[in-house]
């Protein structure tokens, strides 16, 4: 039982709120409903849902703080209806891709120095979609590679050249979730089919694996842990949203489930390879969990919480964004109803230098 007394290296990790004028605050940011975060950030820009209708992206320096005037927040305005999902690329801090409800994906060329004006002239629009775009991804080992959802199918892209590589049709329902494995080889899907999928689209047969996932309707996330295993978030039968860890190489058999509380608010994994830290953002919720995934029992541990206002998305902000010499290990970008909050974890030191 020496399991029970293993050391973690982030078991104390604290949240960290800044101070008030720190905050982003007083945006203009609606309700919006899609599979995607309503919120990304690379190391140099944030960029969120503006507006009721969510059709545009307001886009701002990591570093903005304090009440920016609304009429002079500079926007990416290109898409005729809602943006469902957008990420920046992990290559480019400039280069933001953006699916939408109008069966459009654009990717956009963010100027280094940051928007002075609004913008409306993509770097490239790719082929139109069947139906609305559900969520959208660049792959995190190769440069010029995304993946993106429509409906029944998860698609992979070269958008150095625009066009389609790659294409799944054979879920049985709405794709909620597509995650790439960290080396770029495989992607996970989960399916409003309750199914989850490793699929490889260098194959010429892609599906791997397959297996029944979370029993509840809502909707189901999916991300990597490291290279072998899989995290899928929702809920099972007793409505309680729960956490399945699973081994791709016996992916019916979860390695551990995790029961959480009975809530409504579908949770949105947001994972660090490098820590291996899980942080769960609840949309609709007040708080922010975070357990660390461990390679044996207990294979989660759990941490500190950070409790403010309600979350209507999140995002972790890339490494090379965070503070070390205050020993920031990780900082996740929340979205509340009228402003972003930039909490700070941190693992205590007496002494920073």
């Amino acid at each position: 039982m020496s399991w029970k007394f293993k050391a973690s290296k982030y078991k104390n990790t604290v949240p960290v709120e800044p101070k008030f004028d720190k905050h982003i605050r007083e945006l203009s940011i609606g309700s919006y409903h899609s599979c995607g975060n309503f919120i990304a950030a690379s190391s140099s820009f944030v960029a969120f849902n503006w507006d009721t209708i969510g059709s545009s992206l307001a886009v701002l320096p990591l570093t903005a703080s304090g009440r920016p005037d609304k009429a002079s927040i500079p926007r990416v305005d290109g898409h005729s209806d809602m943006v469902t999902d957008f990420a920046f690329s992990p290559f480019d801090d400039g280069l933001l891709v953006t699916g939408s409800q109008d069966q459009n994906i654009k990717l956009w060329r963010i100027p280094e120095k940051g928007l002075v004006t609004s913008l409306s002239t993509p770097e490239m629009a790719l082929p139109e979609q069947p139906r609305k775009v559900e969520t959208v991804g660049f792959n995190p080992a190769v440069h010029g590679i995304l993946a993106s959802s429509c409906g029944t199918s998860a698609s992979v892209w070269d958008f150095s050249v625009g066009s389609q590589i790659f294409e799944f049709g054979e879920h049985e329902d709405k794709v909620q979730c597509c995650s790439w494995q960290q080396s770029g080889g495989l992607l996970a899907t989960q399916s409003k089919d309750r199914y989850l999928r490793i699929l490889d689209p260098r194959s010429s047969n892609p599906l791997v694996s397959s297996t029944s996932s979370h029993d509840g309707m809502k909707d189901s996330k999916v991300v990597w842990i490291g290279e072998d295993r899989v995290l899928t978030s929702g809920f099972g039968e007793d409505r309680a949203r729960e956490l399945i860890l699973r081994d791709t190489r016996n992916l019916s058999t979860p390695q551990f489930v995790l029961s959480l509380d009975v809530s409504s608010g579908i949770l949105i994994p947001l994972f660090d390879p490098d820590t291996n830290m899980v942080f769960l953002t609840g949309k609709g919720d007040r708080y922010i969990q975070f357990v660390e995934v461990q390679n044996s029992e207990p294979w989660f541990v759990q941490g500190l919480r950070y409790t403010g206002e309600q979350i209507k998305g999140g995002c972790l902000v890339p490494k090379r964004a965070v503070d070390v010499m205050q020993c920031e290990v990780n900082r996740v970008m929340m979205l509340g109803n009228s402003s972003i909050v930039p909490i700070m974890w941190q693992v205590p030191r007496k002494s920073y230098r």
